[in-house]
């Protein structure tokens, strides 16, 4: 998806471009999306015929060498593909290539078959093709991997997600259909990435994303399900209101607003079947040309799907309480507080970014935070909230780490001593290739670059809001910096402090909690919990205490 527009509604003028295209575009005006079934172009029958089959009939293991043009020609068909990369390119090289002189020979000899081969060659168009289309379909041989098998894992998936994305779209007074879109961008994978840097459910680029979402250090909201599905509803009524109808807001999708009005403007035209057979631009290849036609066939799979899968049962939702942070909280707080694995929360909470869930980075005010509805009441969420400590709640975000550049610096050896890629260093400081930089010049470090066991003192931090934020003692962090009572510090003195525990987390003890309820909640045992906090196995705890819990080896799925 490369969509660039920035979101609009009502009417709309374009700035740029010749007066031929401003014409046409002033002509347009935003229109309503109603609730009716998505129009199907007789040219695209072939299209969607072609995309079903790959969707139901041919797994990952095989695929189709077709025609580019006309899908509905199929040269071959591979049932299982040799697994190593080079091995199944050479297979598929040689078949294209057998096909390629077939279709030579036919050009060659006028388009009249000499044998069987060629017979069954031409049989395949949907009308006799002329020399110079032969000669054409000869160049223009495609190769397609079959995605049954990831078709059947989205509609397994597709039932965790959507209840929630109808919801927002019938608010957005969206066709229905538009919801099973993520089942063509990912999947239903809310954490997948595309080579094209797409990411999430709705599969949103960074530029686009920006646009609809926060995309920052700290939160990556394309990974939110509810965020980005607002997001994508926003994106097709604009897309809509732009264009007019339904193929091309969808096809916009994959291809862009401008790009699509570029097309109807060069045309003169808003028949869908019209732009897909004529229009010709380097930027419309064939995933955009062909991008409405898969989501018909989508539908079409999808209404037909105890036909296709008779066997395949979709995932239950799973509800959540969602709580929103009145503050900025570090993670290893909420930890603590709401007495929940930080992993589990970074899984159930997939927008918060690297940084949080590995370094002190701040999980922003605001941010909705998303707990499983059958591990706490919300009742008792909302108390284990309440309790977070006032020197714990923050009022902004910890700022930024500096490397303040040196004569003889490099970006690659800066990135290098940072752990992190020049890529990801030139991002975060908006640098663009050769990467030159000066002596003096201050450049800002991504936070999950540093690592290290060190605390930059902030406005306002004692040593004991420090200890608890990193989940230390205060005797620990005072021995570490070999700091003498009353542990005065500045604003901006680096301390040295224990890198994140993996071994043990804090727990706030809620009321009523005894030693052996909170082991069975945790997957521990009394004489692990009690050996651990340095108690007897029957003593008796109090609301309110912090106590160290074993952290599992592997991420909970209470």
């Amino acid at each position: 998806m490369d969509h660039r527009w920035p979101s609009v509604s009502g009417r709309f003028s374009l700035c740029l471009g010749g007066l031929l295209l401003l014409l046409w575009t002033a002509s347009l005006q935003a229109h309503e999306p109603q609730p009716h079934a998505l129009p199907v172009p007789k040219a695209l029958k072939r299209h969607i015929d072609f995309w079903t089959h790959i969707f139901t009939a041919i797994d990952g293991h095989g695929g189709v060498l077709h025609d580019a043009d006309d899908l509905g020609v199929i040269y071959h068909t591979f049932g299982h593909l040799p697994a190593s990369s080079h091995q199944r390119q050479d297979v598929i090289d040689r078949q294209r290539q057998h096909y390629r002189l077939l279709l030579s020979a036919l050009a060659g000899n006028g388009g009249k078959a000499g044998n069987e081969d060629e017979q069954r060659m031409l049989a395949l168009f949907d009308s006799p093709p002329s020399v110079e289309r032969l000669r054409q379909a000869s160049e223009n041989i495609r190769f397609q991997r079959g995605v049954r098998d990831q078709f059947v894992r989205g509609l397994e998936r597709s039932g965790t997600y959507l209840p929630v994305i109808r919801r927002i779209f019938k608010e957005a007074k969206l066709p229905n259909a538009l919801t099973w879109l993520p089942l063509l961008e990912s999947s239903f994978h809310p954490r997948a990435y595309s080579k094209a840097g797409a990411a999430g459910l709705w599969q949103f680029t960074r530029g686009t994303g920006r646009i609809y979402l926060t995309i920052d250090e700290a939160v990556d909201e394309r990974f939110d399900i509810h965020r980005a599905s607002v997001a994508a509803a926003r994106l097709l009524r604009d897309n809509y209101a732009r264009l007019g109808t339904w193929p091309l807001a969808i096809t916009a999708y994959n291809h862009g607003a401008w790009g699509m009005l570029k097309a109807v403007a060069k045309l003169k035209t808003k028949d869908f079947g019209t732009i897909v057979r004529q229009y010709r631009s380097p930027s419309f290849g064939f995933a955009s040309r062909n991008f409405y036609a898969e989501f018909l066939a989508v539908l079409d799979v999808v209404n037909r799907r105890d036909h296709f899968f008779p066997n395949i049962k979709a995932r239950a939702p799973e509800p959540t309480h969602a709580l929103k942070l009145n503050a900025y909280v570090a993670l290893s707080t909420l930890e603590t507080y709401l007495g929940l694995d930080r992993r589990d929360m970074a899984d159930w909470n997939a927008s918060l970014r690297r940084s949080v869930r590995e370094t002190y980075l701040r999980i922003p005010k605001g941010y909705i935070l998303r707990i499983p509805q059958h591990l706490m009441k919300q009742p008792e969420l909302r108390a284990r909230w309440a309790a977070v400590p006032r020197r714990l709640r923050f009022k902004a975000q910890l700022q930024p780490r500096t490397y303040r550049t040196r004569r003889g610096d490099t970006l690659s050896a800066i990135a290098a001593r940072a752990g992190v890629s020049v890529r990801t260093l030139a991002r975060q400081n908006r640098l663009r290739p050769p990467y030159r930089i000066r002596a003096g010049k201050v450049l800002r470090l991504p936070y999950h670059a540093v690592t290290q066991a060190q605390y930059r003192v902030q406005p306002g931090d004692m040593l004991s809001s420090i200890a608890e934020r990193v989940v230390a003692t205060v005797s620990t962090l005072a021995k570490l910096n070999r700091l003498k009572r009353p542990y005065r510090l500045r604003v901006g003195q680096v301390l040295q402090v224990p890198r994140l525990d993996t071994q043990t987390r804090g727990y706030w003890v809620f009321r009523g909690e005894t030693l052996s309820s909170i082991a069975k909640r945790n997957g521990t045992t009394v004489a692990a919990l009690a050996a651990l906090n340095d108690v007897k196995p029957s003593a008796v705890i109090r609301a309110g205490q912090i106590l160290r819990l074993p952290r599992l080896q592997m991420t909970s799925r209470r």
